[in-house]
């Protein structure tokens, strides 16, 4: 046979170079893939960015720049800022905070969708990275001058005797009528008002009423003021500056169910807290009114807690316990009665009685035998 002679060498050459081009091909493949991929995330972040920015100046010049103070938003922040630092300053500092990032990010999703676009001169990002550094810093002072003042809490207090005579008995009700021409409902703590004087109030309902036992045969009624400020003096000036007003009318304690502060003092955590003292046999009846208002840890021998003691009549105990005059007696109910033996002799018996109902069940060497009687 003959044997033809083989050019290894040049069947080699054309293996290897076969090989290059298929690699070459799926790496253009993928890098094209990649490509596609990084163009779609260039435009997500051009899209979220511009999202973000467009919203931003939106709120900002519509809260900020055209001073839209007496809205929902504008009370909140001009009554819980507390710092005596301008809004607009807080506004803008939060608005360069969130906006500068996204500014940077929006032209780094332009930069990977264009690839000859033109980068930012150092000038222009020297000067927003200033801005955005100040602006942080000025938030972080922001916050650390609202939590200063209200770093500590204070109280007003005044007892006062009122004149009712042991015997009788006393209703506590709430008196919701404000008198108020105007009043703007926040989703907050509190809401704003206006007299009839045309003045702006701070309108809050965090009024409690708690019942303590009396150390003489008096009725009283302790009214304490509470607020917070920057030290305990601020603290108790601002609590003495809450305008709470209730009164006594035919054995009826009548207690406004809010409390009013004056816009300029801002809003500090203000409430009131009524204590009213019960002598030995006093009679108290709340009304349905004080729902929501009855404090916690009342004393009482049916562990009512709040908004139970509404509607009931109760006597002060000698123990500072209040009694309840007209609720109704809890029914005991009797225990079953329930009696299971368990025997070994010639093998297992298990019988069991409860009330009426019968259940015997037992395991010997004939089997095993189940009774049961209704």
């Amino acid at each position: 046979e003959r044997v033809q002679r083989v050019d290894y060498d040049e069947i080699g050459d054309r293996v290897k170079s076969g090989s290059r081009s298929f690699f070459d091909t799926v790496g253009d493949i993928l890098l094209f893939l990649l490509k596609v991929v990084g163009k779609l995330i260039g435009a997500l972040i051009v899209f979220v960015s511009a999202v973000v920015l467009i919203s931003l100046f939106i709120a900002f010049f519509s809260v900020g720049i055209l001073d839209v103070s007496h809205d929902q938003f504008g009370d909140f922040l001009e009554i819980a800022n507390t710092t005596g630092i301008p809004s607009w300053i807080i506004l803008l500092s939060v608005f360069m905070a969130v906006a500068i990032p996204f500014f940077f990010l929006f032209i780094l999703g332009l930069k990977i969708l264009v690839s000859n676009l033109r980068s930012l001169g150092n000038p222009l990002k020297y000067t927003l990275l200033g801005l955005w550094v100040a602006s942080i810093l000025g938030i972080v002072f922001v916050g650390a001058n609202w939590s200063n003042q209200r770093a500590y809490a204070g109280s007003f207090t005044k007892k006062e005797m009122v004149a009712i005579a042991p015997q009788d008995t006393v209703v506590v009700r709430m008196n919701e009528e404000d008198n108020y021409q105007y009043r703007v409902y926040l989703d907050a703590p509190f809401d704003v008002v206006i007299d009839e004087d045309n003045n702006r109030k701070i309108y809050l309902t965090d009024v409690e009423i708690t019942v303590r036992e009396s150390l003489d045969s008096l009725y009283y009624v302790r009214v304490r003021k509470d607020a917070e400020g920057s030290s305990y003096e601020a603290a108790k000036d601002n609590a003495g500056r809450i305008d709470y007003y209730y009164e006594l009318t035919d054995n009826q304690l009548l207690f406004n169910d809010h409390l009013v502060i004056d816009e300029k003092l801002k809003y500090r955590n203000q409430e009131v807290d009524i204590t009213l003292y019960l002598p030995h046999g006093g009679v108290i009846f709340m009304d349905e009114s004080t729902r929501g208002h009855i404090g916690r840890r009342i004393p009482n021998d049916r562990d009512l807690y709040r908004s139970g003691f509404v509607g009931h009549y109760f006597q002060m105990g000698t123990d500072g316990e209040l009694k309840c005059l007209d609720c109704e007696e809890e029914q005991e109910e009797e225990e079953e009665k329930s009696i299971k033996t368990i025997s070994m002799t010639d093998g297992l018996e298990i019988k069991v009685e409860e009330d009426e109902q019968k259940f015997l069940m037992r395991v010997d060497e004939n089997g095993v035998t189940i009774k049961s009687k209704d």
